[in-house]
């Protein structure tokens, strides 16, 4: 029988595919990314490298906005971070009035005691799963004023507050349940 037909030549196939993977992922970098927190005050621009520390802006990351507010005004951060903590273990907010904000996942308010606040008024947000509150100890205020929302979930934990205003245009996978406070 020829070799590509034997057992053993499978195993040393399997093994030489195996091994080339790993390479493969142990030399990539982390594939969840750094925390890159925002040190641009009140109302700095998301897109200056300087607002952030270190000095570059969110990609596949950890973008954490405590103590001020960031502002997105125009532009497109194409896949902005994999998780936005807007009040992680401080406060923060996020203002968007125009541009494009992609991100996997927003959490507002995470540690006890933390406040975060996002403020859509135009432009776009295209997230997965909006978090508002973490807990009930934790203070999360979305407000929904103008542009475009497009999210998976929104999930409400304890009092917090999803303001929505009619001039607003939302996309979602499926209904609000105002028994367990999520829209999913």
């Amino acid at each position: 029988m020829p070799c590509c037909f034997s057992t053993l030549c499978y195993r040393r196939v399997f093994s030489f595919l195996l091994v080339f993977i790993a390479a493969i992922v142990w030399s990539c970098p982390n594939a969840v990314g750094d925390d890159i927190s925002w040190i641009g005050g009140d109302g700095g621009d998301w897109f200056n490298i300087y607002n952030w520390s270190p000095n570059q802006l969110p990609g596949f990351d950890h973008a954490i906005i405590d103590g001020g507010y960031a502002s997105i005004v125009d532009g497109e951060a194409g896949d902005s971070a994999l998780l936005l903590d807007i009040g992680f273990d401080g406060s923060g907010g996020l203002n968007q009035t125009g541009g494009i904000l992609h991100t996997s996942q927003i959490r507002l308010g995470y540690l006890i005691g933390s406040s975060g606040t996002y403020t859509l008024s135009g432009g776009t947000l295209d997230a997965g799963t909006i978090w508002i509150g973490t807990n009930g100890e934790t203070e999360g205020v979305f407000n929904f004023v103008g542009g475009t929302l497009l999210a998976s979930g929104i999930i409400i934990q304890g009092y917090r507050k999803l303001n929505v205003f009619p001039v607003s245009t939302w996309s979602r996978k499926s209904a609000f349940q105002p028994a367990m406070r999520r829209f999913m």
